[in-house]
């Protein structure tokens, strides 16, 4: 199977979407003919088939989403490719292509993500209709996306996020005695960090 992983928002630093993107990318590549479409910061090791500009990733600045969806908008469709997109920023007019979607806080928190929250709002219910599936990394935000586009279930797959035990082991050291609990990410009020 030829396979085109969608890249083209990926940053020089990326943050947890980004790295899990990279990681995605680099996976498929293990286990497909696999190409990826990706700026010119872009380091992994699979093919690049196409050269997204850089003033589109996640990053670049607030007219960034602006940037990349009028890219992706002007992008020619691939031939004979399955496209994924590791993140929700597909290609609006590209069929048969598979998005994941983490979560809809974009939609419960406008406030908190206003350029999301347009997105996930008014253009990605047209990229869902045109996708051959939708990954996601939990059954509530499955879920969520029938219950808030009507997307069937039986296109909705939950793929858990991971941990590469090269990278994330336990130390040699004693653990500490006392109980503890490590919240790694963005303190927004909806990850509730204040009631731990």
């Amino acid at each position: 199977m030829k396979l085109l992983v969608n890249l083209s928002m990926l940053g020089p630093r990326p943050t947890g979407l980004g790295v899990y993107a990279g990681h995605c990318a680099q996976a498929a590549d293990a286990a497909f003919d696999t190409e990826v479409i990706a700026p010119p910061s872009y380091r992994g090791d699979a093919r690049v088939a196409l050269r997204s500009p850089q003033n589109i990733v996640l990053g670049a600045g607030k007219g960034a989403p602006i940037r990349r969806w009028i890219w992706a908008k002007r992008r020619t469709r691939s031939i004979d490719r399955l496209v994924y997109s590791p993140t929700h920023h597909g290609f609006d007019g590209e069929r048969g292509q598979i998005l994941t979607i983490h979560d809809l806080i974009a939609l419960r928190f406008p406030a908190q993500h206003p350029v999301q929250h347009l997105f996930f709002r008014h253009l990605l219910p047209r990229e869902l209709r045109r996708c051959r599936a939708v990954f996601t990394v939990s059954e509530t935000t499955k879920a969520d996306l029938n219950e808030h586009y009507g997307y069937p279930l039986a296109s909705i797959h939950v793929v858990p996020n991971g941990v590469d035990r090269d990278v994330f082991r336990r130390a040699a050291t004693e653990m500490p005695r006392d109980d503890f609990l490590l919240m790694v990410g963005a303190a927004y009020p909806h990850k509730n960090v204040d009631e731990v």
